[in-house]
Parts: structure tokens; sequence; C-alpha cells
């Protein structure tokens, strides 16, 4: 299952056909007030989906699909 996830996300957020969508985010993050239910709104499904990662692999930790020492909330979190 992570290993699926974290190559889907390659594949969509690196396709050359398709804008990965970084201007967006960029631009509501720097548009002042105006920007803000934008800012707000990808705040909360970055949250989101965030959370249904590290219960996703709380859920394989538990299942045995990933080993017990798996830090879950460290894996759902983007790089630094």
């Amino acid at each position: 299952m992570a290993t699926a996830l974290l190559n889907g996300t390659v594949q969509a957020t690196t396709r050359t056909d398709c804008p990965s969508g970084c201007l967006g985010v960029q631009g509501s993050l720097v548009s002042g007030d105006l920007g803000l239910p934008a800012r707000d709104a990808l705040i909360e499904w970055r949250n989101d989906a965030r959370l249904r990662l590290e219960e996703r692999f709380q859920r394989a930790v538990d299942e045995g699909d990933l080993q017990e020492v798996a830090d879950t909330a460290l894996r759902s979190r983007p790089p630094a």
C-alpha cells in the first residue's frame, strides 16, 4: 500500500502534461487577505490528507504489513 501510494504521488506530480499546482499553492500563500480562503482550504486539505495517511499507516502496522517500530505520524508528514 505505501509503495503504491508513493509511486502514485510521484507519477501524479511529475507528469509533463499536467501542472502540479505549485503556482496555485504559492499564489494563494502570497496574495494577502484575498487568498485566505484558498490558503485555509489548502491547509485543511493537507491536514486531512496527513491524518488519513497516518491512520492508514497505523492500520498497516496493526495488520502486520508495516514494521511495528514504524513511526506512523512521522511517515505521514511531508519532507521538511
